[in-house]
């Protein structure tokens, strides 16, 4: 992997991530209001979030990991 190759890498994951937070954003202001409590259906959604924010961060770490060749 060359530093082209990583710097694509990196904006990639953090375009990912982006994605998720705006969607979880619009998920936490239904018809433009902050929701006010947290059921099942936000509880899975918050889930889903940190695990896919946490997929991202992990193939940072093996983008960097692959660059120096570990």
């Amino acid at each position: 992997m060359d530093k082209d190759q990583l710097s694509k890498a990196f904006f990639s994951g953090c375009e990912n991530i982006h994605d998720a937070t705006n969607e979880l954003y619009e998920t936490l202001h239904p018809l433009g209001e902050p929701t006010t409590t947290l059921d099942v259906k936000l509880d899975t959604k918050l889930k889903k979030f940190m695990s896919s924010i946490r997929v991202e961060v992990e193939g940072l770490r093996e983008s960097i990991k692959e660059f120096n060749d570990e």
